[in-house]
């Protein structure tokens, strides 16, 4: 198995789309949030059709709606490839008060941590991953496979080819 651990604001749904979608009167949401770049997906099908059997985990906020939400607007969207979940929010000693600080923005919630809890929970910790994020939240061993995304236009062509390397072992 190969994972793509996967955010959405500033990947999928670009500043670009947003004003693309404003300016011309047409829709920037449905019933599941902001509507997503169609060549932003487009780049992350191209990665699916072209690495054998690789999964998406999402790591994006959008994960709080529940995983059941979020299958749905997988399906009705027409997502590309297979959902494999989402991570946990992850807090390290967590108490009331580090939920208050977190309520508040004073301590954020790691998606470094976010992923290594689910590789750990799926025993997945020997498989080649990508990470698509347009904020650097990670640990430094996860950097060599996380790509920053550009949040005005999202996953570019570039980018498919580089987690494509990445996924197939570089």
């Amino acid at each position: 198995m190969r994972i793509i651990f996967l955010d959405f604001d500033g990947v999928l749904n670009t500043e670009a789309w947003q004003r693309h979608c404003k300016t011309r009167a047409l829709p920037t949401e449905d019933g599941f949030g902001p509507v997503f770049d169609p060549e932003a997906v487009a780049n992350l099908a191209a990665i699916i059709d072209a690495v054998p059997d690789v999964g998406v985990v999402i790591t994006s906020s959008w994960k709080w709606e529940g995983v059941e939400k979020m299958k749905r607007l997988w399906q009705k969207r027409g997502l590309p490839g297979t959902l494999l979940g989402i991570t946990s929010d992850y807090v390290p000693d967590f108490d009331e008060r580090t939920f208050e600080r977190v309520l508040q923005g004073e301590l954020p919630v790691c998606r470094g941590a976010e992923i290594v809890a689910w590789q750990e929970q799926n025993n997945a910790q020997d498989c080649p991953y990508v990470i698509f994020d347009d904020l650097p939240d990670f640990y430094p061993e996860q950097q060599p496979y996380y790509i920053k995304t550009d949040p005005h236009i999202g996953i570019t062509g570039e980018d498919a080819s580089t987690a494509i390397k990445i996924l197939r072992g570089w």
